[in-house]
């Protein structure tokens, strides 16, 4: 029995947001932030439309494709929350970082005093 790790391979980072500056995942943040909100009204939409109608009423086939659509947004949805979680733990990693260093050198730049 294979591990799926060994068959597909493990990306360390499947977004990408490594090779990002802070501009760049701060856009894609908002740009997330508003596929998400648009993709929860979808759905909502969705859910509204189902509670309204007569679902024996509607063609098997139709019905199918509603369900396939609700599911791939619902999986998009899961998705861009799981990428705008990486980008923001990723941000606030970096501006700790950066906190840091500018500590270290002002405790640096304080002691050689004479």
């Amino acid at each position: 029995m294979h591990n799926v790790l060994e068959i597909y391979g493990y990306d360390p980072d499947p977004f990408g947001i490594d090779q990002m500056d802070d501009a760049e995942l701060s856009s894609r943040a908002r740009c997330l932030t508003t596929e998400i909100g648009s993709l929860k009204r979808r759905l909502e939409r969705f859910e509204d439309f189902l509670d309204r109608i007569d679902l024996a009423a509607l063609g098997e086939a139709t019905l199918e494709e509603m369900i396939d659509r609700a599911g791939g947004d619902d999986w998009r949805l899961r998705e861009a929350g799981v990428e705008l979680d990486d980008i923001e733990r990723s941000l606030s990693c970096r501006q700790a970082a950066m906190a840091e260093s500018d500590r270290v050198d002002a405790s640096n730049s304080t002691s050689n005093w004479p």
